[in-house]
C-alpha cells in the first residue's frame, strides 16, 4: 500500500492539475496554469516520465482511474484521481502552492506538436522550491514537463485504460 501512495504522489506532483479566492498571477505562470487546468479536465491521460538513472514510469489515467506500470505490469493505483488533481491545482490557484518566476522561454515541438516553454517555480508547503518547464500547445494542453532530472511526456489521443 506504501508504494503506491508513494507512486500516486509523484504521479500527481508531476502531473501536474476549481478556484477559491485567487491570487494574482503574472501571464506566464497564468498561462501555466491556465493549461494544467484544461488538462486536468480531458478525459484520458497517459504520462511517460523519465525520472533519471534509467528509471521509467508510465501511466494512464481513464475513468477518473490511476494505472501505473511497475516493474513491467499495469496496476489500478488510484479512482477519483481527477480531484485530487484538481484540488492541487486550487491550491496553487489560491496560493497555497506558490507559483512563481514564470517566464515564456521560446518554442519547441514535441512529438511534432508545437509548443510554447514556459518556466516555472513551485513550492509547496514543507519542500524547498522546485524549477521546472512546462510545453503548452496552441490547443492549451499541456505536451511535456522537464526539470532538473525528471522528463515527462503527455499524449491524450488513444488513450485507454490498460489491460490488467
Amino acid at each position: 500500500m506504501l508504494l503506491k501512495q508513494q507512486i500516486f504522489r509523484l504521479i500527481t506532483l508531476l502531473t501536474g492539475v476549481v478556484a477559491l479566492p485567487a491570487y494574482a498571477l503574472d501571464s506566464a505562470c497564468e498561462q501555466f496554469l491556465a493549461a494544467a487546468e484544461k488538462t486536468a479536465q480531458q478525459p484520458a491521460r497517459q504520462s511517460v516520465m523519465d525520472l533519471g538513472g534509467g528509471q521509467r514510469m508510465e501511466a494512464i489515467v481513464d475513468d477518473d482511474v490511476l494505472y501505473a506500470k511497475i516493474e513491467g505490469k499495469w496496476r489500478r493505483i488510484k479512482s477519483g484521481f481527477w480531484a485530487d488533481e484538481r484540488a492541487l491545482l486550487a491550491d496553487m490557484r489560491k496560493g497555497s502552492i506558490k507559483l512563481e518566476h514564470c517566464k515564456q522561454l521560446g518554442s519547441e515541438s514535441v512529438d511534432g506538436i508545437a509548443t510554447t516553454i514556459v518556466g516555472y517555480t513551485m513550492t509547496m508547503p514543507g519542500t524547498a522550491a522546485v524549477s521546472n518547464k512546462v510545453y503548452i500547445g496552441k490547443d492549451g494542453l499541456l505536451y511535456a514537463q522537464s526539470g532538473p532530472t525528471t522528463k515527462v511526456r503527455y499524449r491524450y489521443q488513444g488513450v485507454t485504460a490498460p489491460k490488467l
